[in-house]
């Protein structure tokens, strides 16, 4: 099923992808690709992301493979799908706005290292807090994709 190709991204869109990447890193961000500008041999699918090469504009994949940015989509889950646990578990660093339907839309917080504990927090579990796949810059992950605890 090929309905995610090459993306056409500005220079503005790939500093703010790759920035989001590198937070991610740690937690084993998975995400589609399809490259087959860089070689044939690769097949489109989905992996987890290793690292990145030449300044980022390459990202490693698990299985040692170099793909292009432009040819990668993380999957995020979108801030409506945090649990009643997971909104629980943010109100330790400040107080949770949210909107009638119950997606949280913001934290407030006091100090910069409570606010650097809401990204930590956001990126282990995944969250798109920036809106990269209202942008088309990622994809929704499934329901399990993440087994997150």
């Amino acid at each position: 099923m090929t309905i995610y190709t090459l993306l056409i991204m500005t220079q503005q869109e790939k500093k703010l992808l790759l920035k989001d990447l590198c937070a991610r890193l740690t937690y084993g961000i998975k995400c589609y690709y399809n490259s087959p500008e860089i070689d044939d041999d690769i097949p489109e699918g989905i992996s987890v992301i290793k690292g990145f090469k030449n300044e980022g504009i390459l990202i490693e994949i698990e299985s040692g493979d170099i793909i292009d940015v432009d040819c990668i989509k993380p999957y995020l889950r979108s801030m409506s799908s945090m649990t009643k646990e997971e909104k629980h578990k943010l109100l330790k660093f400040g107080a949770i706005t949210s909107l009638e339907n119950g997606e949280v839309v913001d934290v407030s917080c006091v100090g910069f290292e409570r606010h650097a504990n809401i990204q930590d927090y956001l990126n282990a579990c995944h969250f798109d807090y920036r809106g990269l796949i209202q942008m088309g810059l990622a994809l929704e992950a499934t329901e399990g994709m993440y087994n997150i605890k």
